[in-house]
């Protein structure tokens, strides 16, 4: 690409850094940030590739494909990928300039253009894949990309489906092999990994095959370092003695990778395989209900990885947390985890966490699918003298046992605190235990998020004045319940 194309991208850059300056809190504010919120995640996030931004940004004069192009405001990104998806959907090569898309956004043909040199915009997610339909539409979207590299994900469920497979593969991937540094890859049929050039692939996303046909096949991307491997048939999801598993992928660099995630029915062996071969991991997440086999896992090795820095796991298993032994991570720093099936296995998840007690800061726990189980934090704090954020957004944190952290009898080092107000509660009392007026360690305390069930009601007066308490001020943010408190 000359030099008059590569200039769009480096102006965009420099909005989305001037944004994110706007964007930083007032450095001079002291004091914990106490956050009300309901029990959905997405009120707490924000997804979009252009930072968001309550004042528009201007963008300085430049020019792209021998169009010079006035300065703009920016607009939100969420609207600029729901046009181009719109253009795409319709199959129309040009947007009509009387398009409503076109009158509201103030978007011509020349900014259309320069979108689709954009490489912020082509982090692309698609909910559904409708079959061929949809895969010749992307194919022909990606046709009119002219920017280096792509990204694109798609939904774990359209990640199983082998029915548009080969024609994905056709159309889609190997015309764009080596542009792709991130990919979802549905399965393909034997010998087709061979002819994909994945120069620049990092990430890869992909389902196993049902045909163990790959064992002489490697992938070709000596750039992947981060691997996802979803929905792993149940037809095979038992096996017994050595894993099956490794004729259902072709080879991969599994020395080099950092990060990996296993969604799914994943037999343990077959885990166990994976990360015995994956020993300079830094990231793994096993977010699946992963079965045993017949065979005694007490009997394999224990495997070392030394770099592992974040461990996501799920305990669905009947074992729950013995099968973490089997792998030495001397260097844990954050383990997020669902609560144990069973009381005794929550006896054995705190011997884990005992055995971290000098590495890990950051620690979440959550309800897992299977139900629900109350377990009991005072235990798990005792053993975590360390840890700076603690989660437990599904757990009840009685007031005696946050007297004892508001006390540093507990978690003395915490920082982020998150758990579930029990009803009987109010927030006043909650804050009066953490934050004492006198004494104690209110200055390591920088946020605290206090959950309410979503059939539970605060009165008005809640909300502020109950948290009104000698020597805090009170200042309302306008999402949700979300309340800033400065001591």
């Amino acid at each position: 690409m000359d030099r008059q194309g590569e200039q769009p991208s480096k102006n965009l850059d420099h909005v989305e850094s001037s944004m994110s300056m706007d964007n930083n809190p007032d450095k001079s504010f002291v004091g914990p940030q106490i956050n009300i919120a309901g029990t959905e995640p997405h009120e707490m996030e924000t997804h979009s590739i252009i930072p968001p931004t309550n004042e528009p940004r201007i963008i300085e004069q430049t020019s792209y494909g021998g169009y010079t192009l006035p300065p703009y405001k920016i607009i939100p990104a969420e609207l600029v990928k729901e046009i181009i998806s719109c253009y795409v959907r319709e199959g129309n090569p040009t947007l009509r300039k009387d398009d409503p898309r076109i009158q509201v956004t103030q978007i011509c043909s020349a900014w259309r253009n320069f979108a689709f040199g954009t490489s912020e915009l082509w982090n692309m997610h698609l909910e559904k894949i409708h079959g061929e339909y949809t895969v010749n539409l992307l194919a022909a979207w990606l046709r009119q990309c002219t920017n280096t590299y792509i990204s694109l994900t798609m939904s774990h469920a359209d990640l199983t489906q082998l029915s548009y497979g080969s024609l994905f593969i056709k159309e889609v991937v190997i015309p764009n092999a080596r542009r792709f540094k991130v990919l979802s890859c549905p399965p393909v049929l034997p010998g087709q990994w061979r002819s994909l050039p994945f120069d620049s692939l990092t990430t890869l996303y992909l389902s196993p095959s049902p045909f163990p046909t790959y064992e002489k096949e490697r992938l070709n991307a000596p750039s992947l370092r981060t691997l996802g491997i979803i929905g792993i048939a149940k037809s095979h999801a038992i096996e017994t003695g050595s894993s099956k598993l490794r004729g259902r992928l072709p080879k991969m660099p599994w020395k080099r990778l950092t990060s990996i995630e296993l969604t799914g029915t994943i037999p343990f062996i077959d885990i166990y395989w994976i990360l015995s071969n994956s020993t300079s991991l830094e990231k793994c997440a096993v977010n699946s209900s992963y079965q045993h086999s017949r065979r005694r896992v007490t009997d394999l090795p224990v495997v070392n990885m030394p770099n592992l820095k974040d461990l996501q796991i799920s305990f669905v298993s009947e074992r729950d947390c013995d099968d973490l032994l089997h792998f030495d991570s001397p260097n844990l720093v954050s383990l997020t985890t669902t609560v144990p099936s069973r009381a005794e296995r929550a006896v054995d998840l705190k011997k884990f966490l005992a055995t971290k007690a000098k590495t890990l800061r950051h620690f979440t726990i959550m309800i897992a699918n299977f139900g629900f189980y109350n377990i009991s934090m005072y235990g798990l704090m005792r053993v975590l003298p360390l840890v700076t954020h603690f989660s437990a957004r599904d757990q009840v944190i009685s007031l005696s046992t946050l007297a004892d952290i508001g006390s540093g009898n507990l978690l003395p080092k915490v920082e982020v605190l998150e758990f579930t107000r029990y009803f009987e509660d109010t927030i006043s009392a909650i804050l009066a235990a953490l934050l004492p007026l006198k004494g104690g360690r209110t200055h390591s305390l920088k946020e605290i998020t206090i959950v309410v069930r979503a059939k539970e009601h605060l009165h008005p007066e809640a909300r502020i004045e109950d948290l009104r308490l000698q020597g805090i001020v009170v200042r309302r943010i306008e999402r949700g319940h979300r309340l800033l408190i400065q001591d």
